[in-house]
């Protein structure tokens, strides 16, 4: 009998250690629907000039603004779309890139997708068009002067759509 409850207590402590990480992973949320940010795609190059800048905020009535993220807070990136991506030629392979640039040059590569056109015939420009909606595992937090940006093997103003939210940063 001790031996079971030794075992169950173990168990327990085990599943509790894998739990609790997601758990407080859990807490980092939009604290009001205003909270909520989706960007897309602007005329703007990224400091680099080798990417599209995301840096129109959508609002709920539809408009659009440009966006920055405020002092004292972090953009917390959920998920994120690339395309409509024109491609020359049938059953092309496209890759895209959604960096984080700053302005001193820095840039980081936080999500890589790809995908590829359906089935195009290649005498014709019809759907010659791809992209994608691929998913973040887990979050990317984004820090006020960084640029989001996008773009893809042979289109430097990919367009592309993020979505997040704003948080304190703590």
């Amino acid at each position: 009998m001790t031996h079971r409850t030794s075992a169950a207590i173990a168990t327990a402590v085990a599943v509790g250690a894998l739990v609790m990480p997601n758990a407080s992973y859990a807490q980092v949320r939009p604290n009001a629907p205003s909270y909520l940010v989706t960007l897309h795609s602007d005329a703007t190059l990224c400091p680099s000039g080798n990417a599209n800048r995301l840096g129109l905020r959508v609002f709920p009535d539809g408009s659009a603004a440009p966006f920055s993220i405020p002092a004292g807070f972090v953009l917390i990136i959920t998920d994120w779309q690339w395309g409509p991506v024109f491609v020359r030629e049938a059953n092309h392979w496209e890759s895209v890139e959604l960096t984080l640039e700053t302005g001193g040059g820095r840039i980081a590569t936080v999500g890589v997708s790809g995908n590829t056109t359906p089935g195009a015939q290649a005498n014709t420009n019809n759907n010659q068009f791809t992209g994608s909606n691929p998913s973040v595992q887990g979050m990317i937090s984004v820090k006020p002067g960084v640029t989001v940006c996008i773009s893809s093997s042979s289109d430097v103003r990919a367009r592309g759509i993020v979505h997040g939210f704003l948080t304190e940063d703590r």
